[in-house]
């Protein structure tokens, strides 16, 4: 089965979503900081457990930042294409990240769920004869994406 897709809407609604709340937290600290500053609020560990919760919030933002890839799947030819990129990126046509693989050299492929992120694991043999093991991180793809890699993988591991 050819397929193809990204996930390059997913992660700029989710980049949107991100500076938005993040915005909105800096508004209501600063707010926050301001009537505790002048004493209506004298509450001083409702303060302290909101700074360490937007502070919290804030490192996990800028995490999710930095982690958000674009990721492209091509599968229509003969080759695997994985692409992946920052979705800040001006130039997309030279990716951070580009795995090619003819699809006769895969082993396996199949889908597996961690705590918080989904990988799909493509196992394949390098020009050498080695036997090797490739993870790509997709978890900004959307369930149909998903369930379509899930049938692709059914259709490949049958082939092998």
């Amino acid at each position: 089965m050819a397929t193809k897709f990204n996930s390059k809407k997913r992660v700029k609604y989710r980049l949107t979503l991100m500076m938005v709340s993040m915005l909105i937290l800096s508004v209501l600290l600063t707010f926050g900081f301001y009537y505790s500053f002048i004493n209506i609020f004298p509450i001083k560990t409702l303060d302290y457990l909101i700074v360490i919760l937007s502070l919290a919030f804030f490192l996990y933002s800028i995490y999710s930042l930095y982690n958000s890839r674009v990721i492209d799947y091509d599968s229509t030819s003969e080759v695997l294409s994985i692409k992946y990129y920052l979705p800040t990126d001006r130039d997309i046509s030279k990716p951070n990240h580009a795995f090619e693989l003819p699809k006769s050299n895969i082993i396996s492929f199949k889908i597996q769920d961690d705590l918080f992120h989904k990988y799909l694991v493509i196992g394949f043999e390098n020009s050498k004869g080695i036997c090797m093991k490739k993870y790509f991180d997709i978890s900004s793809c959307t369930k149909s994406q998903i369930t379509i890699l899930e049938i692709e993988s059914t259709d490949l591991n049958r082939k092998i």
